[in-house]
């Protein structure tokens, strides 16, 4: 049978002086900077000063219990927890005569006391002197404690958690921290009135679905309000806050209730959300994006991202350029080709997001985080003709056609290299203007550069120089026909495919060269 708890949440600035000691600080974990980290920080009350070695002692126990529950186990490191040693006069905490039968007075660092408001187990401490210290000892704490030498069972919530040393000190911490932390209520009753105030997340006095802050953990099936019989799933059972009616609470029985028992889904996702708040999950970004990052044109861009994960990882990391998902690209790095930067200026965003279970609000509180990058090219950018990821300026294939660039008459535009055949059939009619037809060559009609030319020499100089260096030339379209101004009597017409490698072959029966430099030849007037 698990034993309840009987605490309250202790609100109240106790009116006692306010002193800052000078603690001795104890790291118990440190796995990053502080403003990185979630800090917890725990001052020593009613340890005397030989006792510096059980108060180690002791809250070495107490956190490596913390640690050992869920959400906290999965989370560790994310935290920072430092313990602050303050004498005292005297071991042990005050036990006044209303609660205990005899006064026991002790002459403590910070006053600790059970019995206030008349409650045996509310053990509360000056907490106006605890942060006074904790804000000397420990500056940028985000969780404050006082780990209390007693053996006696107590504690108290608020905004510094308050524990014994008793044999439940791991679960008067977990608990109370509960409190401190994420602000979660106690969810026992015992009074018999009815709850009418729930502003905590973990209880509520609502019985509709819809209206339920937990709404989305409770199944559709679930009876509202949730008879006690109905254990192990999430809904509103009645008594929480303190009272036995009229306030519910998410789970039958949770570690806010109980000890020994473990943090239900609800007050689990307010502890993620919570860390959340303080700890940014991207710890450092290369290059720094607080800077425009001038990419080299023909070197890929190398990015990485040091990320706090928990245990297991449950981070995702998406990577955007300009606003489109990079496909495959999932992980903390990445290396960004320069040829994807076909313009001046771009925006590489990564954004981390934990994925954990553990949450279905993830509105309540951000659980992403970003790094924005923008990215500048001095060149203003190069094109990707063939859009492989390589700019053209340092692709050997711009046009992907297969062929390397020294190999490709055309290396910018993605056309058949095959070399043209020989036109045939060419024959002339007609005296002052010339009727010439030929074969069609079916390979021009797949190029939208194709085309014929004719060359025009005097057969006299060709004679002479034994090629057609001489002869002049006259571009034709794609059709098998065309009309040409005659020359004199002298004067020769070969006709020649072209696209934009050049000529094809002038044809067997020429007793000069094969080819010619077409684009060195003259036009015919």
């Amino acid at each position: 049978m698990s034993t309840h708890y009987r605490l309250v949440v202790v609100l109240l600035m106790l009116g006692l002086a306010v002193t800052a000691h000078a603690g001795d600080v104890l790291t118990l974990r440190q796995t990053g900077p502080d403003d990185e980290r979630i800090v917890v920080a725990i001052v020593a009350e009613g340890y005397t000063a030989d006792q510096t070695a059980l108060f180690e002692s002791d809250l070495v126990t107490a956190v490596d219990g913390l640690f050992a529950i869920t959400p906290y186990r999965e989370y560790e490191s994310w935290f920072n927890v430092y313990g602050v040693f303050v004498a005292s006069n005297e071991s042990g905490a005050d036990k006044p005569e209303e609660c205990f039968g005899t006064t026991v007075e002790r002459d403590t660092a910070f006053d600790a006391t059970y019995c206030t408001s008349g409650i045996r187990r509310l053990l509360t401490v000056n907490r106006g002197a605890v942060l006074a210290e904790l804000n000397t000892s420990v500056p940028g704490w985000d969780v404050s404690g006082a780990m209390v030498n007693d053996g006696e069972y107590g504690g108290s919530g608020g905004p510094t958690s308050v524990f014994s040393t008793n044999g439940a000190s791991i679960e008067l911490f977990a608990h109370e921290a509960g409190h401190s932390f994420p602000r979660l209520a106690d969810e026992y009753a015992g009074n018999p009135g009815v709850g009418s105030s729930a502003p905590e997340v973990n209880v509520t006095v609502e019985t509709v679905l819809g209206l339920i802050e937990w709404s989305v953990w409770i199944d559709a099936d679930t009876p509202l309000p949730t008879p006690s019989a109905t254990r192990g799933v999430v809904g509103a059972y009645e008594g929480g806050r303190y009272f036995d009616n009229g306030i519910f609470r998410p789970i039958h029985d949770c570690k806010m209730r109980s000890l020994d028992r473990p943090f239900g889904e609800v007050c689990r996702e307010a502890h993620v959300q919570h860390f959340h708040a303080l700890v940014d999950i991207i710890e450092t970004e290369t290059p720094e994006s607080a800077t425009a990052v001038e990419v080299t044109p023909c070197v890929d861009l190398d990015l990485a991202l040091t990320l706090l994960s928990p245990a297991p990882d449950t981070l995702t990391v998406t990577w955007t350029l300009d606003g489109v998902v990079l496909d495959g690209e999932t992980g903390p790095t990445l290396s960004l080709a320069s040829g994807l930067l076909t313009g001046a200026s771009h925006e590489l965003v990564a954004e981390v997001r934990d994925a954990t279970a553990f949450v279905r609000r993830p509105y309540l509180t951000p659980m992403t985080s970003t790094r924005t990058w923008t990215l500048s090219r001095a060149d203003g950018g190069a094109a990707d003709l063939d859009t492989d990821g390589i700019e053209d300026a340092c692709d050997p294939d711009i046009d992907g056609d297969g062929l390397l660039n020294e190999d490709d008459c055309s290396p910018r535009e993605a056309l058949p290299h095959a070399e043209l055949p020989e036109v045939t059939d060419l024959r002339a009619s007609g005296r002052s203007l010339l009727d010439l037809t030929w074969t069609s060559l079916p390979e021009l009609a797949d190029r939208p550069d194709g085309r014929y030319g004719v060359l025009r020499g005097v057969l006299e100089d060709l004679h002479v120089e034994r090629d057609f260096r001489s002869a002049c030339r006259i571009e034709l379209g794609s059709e098998a026909g065309a009309s040409v101004l005659a020359g004199s009597l002298s004067v020769y017409y070969l006709l020649v495919a072209l696209d934009s490698c050049g000529p094809g072959p002038l044809g067997v029966g020429s007793s000069g060269p094969r080819t010619v430099d077409w684009v060195a030849l003259p036009d015919c007037p």
